[in-house]
């Protein structure tokens, strides 16, 4: 039985790896974005249609190779909940970004990295508790709806 000190250190892990990821990942999105916009000559809006779909793959595979290593498993279901929460995640920051600004009475730029840091948060947390579940929960759900 893990402790709660070895669960936190574990936790705590993931989150680091976590934010690896995700800043890997805005580098690779950056770069296919400005590399796409420099070779074809389109607008950055028609370029991101690219490069988001690309670093977002890179996103899921390096979150399933590393951050949540001890929570893959086989069977259906993680890509799909992967494009929920990461659909949401972007609707969620829209909706906040779309919010007037005047209403908070916060500079722009420090409004959208508030907003930010709660989206990330929540991704992060839908990441760990719904998205990567451990094998275990899985199978225990899946279980528990067969029994009903």
């Amino acid at each position: 039985m893990e402790t709660s000190t070895g669960r936190r250190a574990r936790d705590f892990g993931r989150l680091i790896r976590f934010s690896i990821v995700g800043g890997l990942t805005a580098l690779i999105y950056l770069a296919i974005l400005n590399s796409a916009a420099q070779l074809s000559g389109w607008r950055l809006s028609s370029c991101s249609l690219i490069a988001y779909p690309l670093a977002t793959a890179f996103n899921y595979f390096l979150h399933r190779a590393w951050t949540f290593q001890d929570r893959r498993k086989a069977g259906g279901g993680t890509v799909v909940r992967y494009l929920i929460v990461v659909v949401g995640c972007a609707a969620l920051n829209a909706g906040l970004l779309s919010l007037p600004v005047h209403l908070n009475r916060l500079e722009t730029l420090a409004y959208e990295a508030m907003a930010l840091c709660l989206v990330i948060g929540v991704t992060f947390v839908a990441m760990n508790l719904w998205v990567w579940t451990p094998a275990a929960s899985v199978a225990d759900s899946a279980a528990s709806v067969a029994d009903s």
